[in-house]
Order: structure tokens, then sequence, then C-alpha cells
């Protein structure tokens, strides 16, 4: 996966890609290309689909997948758009964070941390700081050895998407004079693999700007594998025909307006994501509209995004089968974990209770609310846009 690596951050254009993809197909050999031949079918489920059991994922660690196929699935991902980039990259992360990442020592993971761009320090021979713990019931002192520090900007780019979760914040963390200092290896290791994940999907993105379109990308990868996997053929093109190109969702369905605010619930009752994008543009509150935008983009939410989401459609009356739709374009989709924490929120699953979507101080505390709206919580939002609406319409 290393060479996959450095082509998917070196490469600038999608000739970029195709040249270093001819490059690696030419170094495999065919005994090699026998010992890792796997479902192509399945890989492209996989790394580009939702999928519905984690240890599929954890299932590629364990193959020895060439890197080609790693850049054929990037080169695949730029022609579907940037729901399936966000999804390649996270997984791409995530597999090489297991299968390449946990097995380097700690001087080595500290190298690698240095060549992405992170600033991140590694001691052996003695800690960076020492904090006193806890006293055992022997009156012993127990204390943590904080081994690793990196730089606090270096640390805030790389887990940006995580700081509204509690252990991720700066005040579950020790900083000092500029640094964040960790004790704990296997956070160093989520630390990389979202960089990597950031790095993988933005250099994509960027990339994607400056291709053809997607038919165009397709025919140009096909034109390559023609000759050396037919097989690899027809999963991509069985692929692209059943796949949806995510970002033409967010054009909507032209939902009629109505100034009766009694016909409110009615609007609610949506059928599917598109007329749910299409309602949230018109009355949803810029906090949720964000979420929203963030998700239909095929990139994650953190912990307090999901839940404030969730609830507010759910308190607003989307059917939760939408919800779990809308909740389907997330990279790291697990519909069966998905389903049962949306019913839960909803009170149709254990204690039946029915969560409240977050107040207005509490999405401004969690870094969601950037607007100034006047109200006290999200869900007033759509009453006050409809009884603006009735106001602007009957001043025409």
């Amino acid at each position: 996966m290393d060479k996959a690596l450095s082509v998917l951050l070196e490469a600038n254009t999608c000739d970029d890609l195709f040249k270093s993809l001819k490059l690696l197909i030419n170094e495999v050999e065919l005994s090699t290309l026998l010992r890792t031949r796997i479902n192509f079918d399945e890989f492209l489920e996989i790394m580009l689909r939702e999928y519905k059991q984690d240890t599929k994922i954890d299932e590629l660690t364990k193959i020895g997948s060439p890197d080609y196929m790693y850049v054929v699935l990037a080169i695949l991902s730029i022609a579907l758009g940037d729901a399936y980039i966000h999804r390649f990259a996270l997984r791409f992360a995530r597999i090489y964070r297991h299968k390449i990442l946990s097995n380097l020592d700690d001087e080595s993971l500290t190298r690698f941390g240095n060549k992405l761009g992170i600033r991140l320090e590694f001691s052996r021979s003695k800690c960076f700081k020492e904090l006193h713990d806890s006293i055992t019931k022997e009156n012993l002192i127990t204390t943590i050895c904080y081994r690793y520090r990196l730089y606090l900007v270096d640390y805030l780019n790389s887990v940006k998407k995580l700081l509204t979760e509690e252990p991720w914040k700066l005040s579950s963390t020790i900083v000092d004079k500029g640094f964040v200092y960790l004790e704990n290896k296997e956070k160093i290791l989520r630390i990389l693999s979202e960089h990597i994940y950031t790095l993988v999907s933005s250099r994509l993105r960027n990339i994607k700007t400056f291709c053809e379109d997607g038919e165009t990308i397709k025919q140009r990868l096909l034109n390559i594998l023609r000759e050396f996997d037919s097989e690899i053929i027809k999963s991509i093109d069985k692929f692209m025909q059943s796949s949806i190109q995510i970002g033409e969702i967010t054009q909507g369905i032209g939902i009629k307006m109505t100034t009766d605010i009694k016909n409110m619930k009615e609007i609610a009752k949506i059928s599917d994501v598109k007329g749910l994008v299409n309602l949230a543009q018109k009355l949803f509150p810029p906090c949720i509209r964000d979420l929203i935008e963030i998700l239909m983009q095929g990139e994650n939410l953190s912990h307090h995004q999901r839940f404030a989401l969730a609830t507010f459609l759910i308190n607003y009356g989307v059917d939760v089968e939408i919800v779990l739709k809308l909740f389907s374009y997330s990279p790291d989709f697990n519909e069966k974990i998905a389903r049962y924490q949306i019913e839960h929120l909803a009170g149709l699953r254990g204690s039946r209770k029915k969560y409240l979507v977050y107040s207005c101080n509490t999405m401004k505390t969690l870094g969601m609310c950037k607007a100034e709206c006047g109200i006290k919580n999200p869900l007033l939002y759509p009453r006050r846009a409809m009884t603006s609406y009735a106001s602007s319409s009957k001043q025409e």
C-alpha cells in the first residue's frame, strides 16, 4: 500500500494517476497476480459503497491487495463524484492504519508522521511529561508517561472532525507551550489515519476539478485494464451502471411551498432524500443545512453532529427510514448500527424515550452554530421561515 499512498499524494492530475497506474500494473508479476486474486465485485462494494459489517473492512487488511487496485479505485471514485472519493479515502486510510501503521515501531511511526507533515516527536529514554494518575489502596502513586508530543496546530488540523468528541477535545488532553502530549500509541495511529484520509480526499477532489467527465475517465481506465484483467472491467462496468452520482441529489425535486403553517407537518412527510434536501434548503436552519450538506458530500459527521441532525429530523416529523437513508451517504455508514441508533433516538427502542434536539446555546458551545437566527432551538426556525415566506408573499 505504500506505493499506492505515494501515488495518491503526489499526483496532481488525472494524467498523473493514469501514468502511475500503468507503471504499477507493469510491475505486477503473474505469480503475484494469482496469489493476490480477490473478488473485485466485493472489493468495489466494500471500498466504494455502504458496508453493513465492519468485519468486511477488517478482512481486507488480511488480503494482500496489490497497489494498483487502490489506484484503480481512486480513479473510479473521481469518476463517480465527491461522495465516493470520501468513502474511498476513509476506507483506504483505515486499511492502511491496520495493515501498515500498526506494525511500525514508535520511531518509524514518528518518521512517517513527519513525512506527511505532522511534527510528531517520540521519546524512548524519558517521558516528555509524567503526571500523577491515581493513588492505589496501598497508597502507591501511579503515573502516566507521555512519550509522544506534536504541535498543537498539527493536532487541530488532523483531528478537526473529532474535536466535538470527549476524548479528542483540548480539555481532555495535556497542552503545554504549543504542544499536545499523548501517552497512547492508539491515539497516534488514529491521528495519522485521520490525516491520511484528509490528505487523500483533498488531493482526489482537487484532481477531479481538472479531469474529464466521469464517462471519459471510465473509458480511459478500462482501456488501460483491458489487456490486463477482463474480469475487473466487467466488475467496473457493472458497478458504474448501478451507481448514482450523489452530487445530483442536491438539485432537489421542487417541493411546492405553502403559506399554511398548519400544513408544515405535511411538508415534512417527504418520501425520499431528494425531497428532504429540497425542504432543507427552504425551511431548515443554517446549522442543520450545513450538516446535511456535509453528509451529501460524502463526509463523516462527528458524534454530536449526528445526534443534532438525527434528533432535529425526528422531532420535525421526518420518517425514520428517510433519516436512515440520509445517513447512508456517510462514508462509514453501517446500516445495522445506524438503524439502532436512529430508532433509539426516536424512542422506538431501549427506554422508549424520544430525545430532543440540542438547544441553540448547546449548538454554539459544540461549534455547530455560526449564525444569529434569533431563536433558542433549531426546531423553531421552520415556523419562522414559513411566517417570513407568508409575509413576503402577501406583500407581493
